[in-house]
């Protein structure tokens, strides 16, 4: 099924392949691709995998961080990426603001965190797999339905000074 046969579908009630009931399909999407889901028990229609191509940014999201990352090989079904660490610098740490109190203190960035990033070839190697439940990557060997370890287009380095 392909994104406009998905978003048509939304508009009518079908009975779900999984629970058999009739809803009204939810839609959401990643990175402008339909997913198709049942509300009850969270039936996807199956989705296209998106064009990922080698050099292109990625990023990892654990927790509240995320790590900037550049793919370095894709398999050629284009569900198992080869993803190495970028190198990311801050560039508007002195924006930070600080107030002491609690644990350690608070920290925030009110402008928002810039970083600069550039390929390492000495960074860190990681894999990255489709999955079909969530409609998306994570890190290869992470589970499925567990929170964190994310992996999506584009690179958003940020760090949470307060975690």
């Amino acid at each position: 099924m392909n994104a406009t046969e998905a978003r048509n579908r939304i508009h009518s009630d079908n009975a779900c392949p999984w629970c058999g009931i009739t809803v009204r399909m939810r839609r959401s999407t990643f990175e402008g691709t339909a997913i198709v889901k049942c509300p009850k028990c969270s039936y996807f229609d199956p989705i296209t995998v998106p064009e990922i191509e080698v050099g292109d940014g990625m990023t990892l999201t654990i927790a509240s961080d995320s790590e900037a990352y550049t793919v370095v090989k894709v398999s050629p079904n284009g569900k198992t990426l080869t993803l190495q660490r970028d190198r990311a610098v801050r560039t508007n740490r002195e924006a930070d603001t600080f107030e002491p109190g609690g644990f350690v203190g608070h920290t925030e960035s009110p402008a928002g965190q810039e970083w600069s990033y550039e390929r390492d070839p000495d960074g860190a190697i990681i894999k990255a797999t489709w999955r079909d439940l969530r409609g998306g990557y994570k890190l290869a060997g992470s589970a499925t339905r567990s929170p964190g370890m994310n992996v999506s287009p584009g690179r958003h380095e940020h760090y949470d000074y307060n975690y």
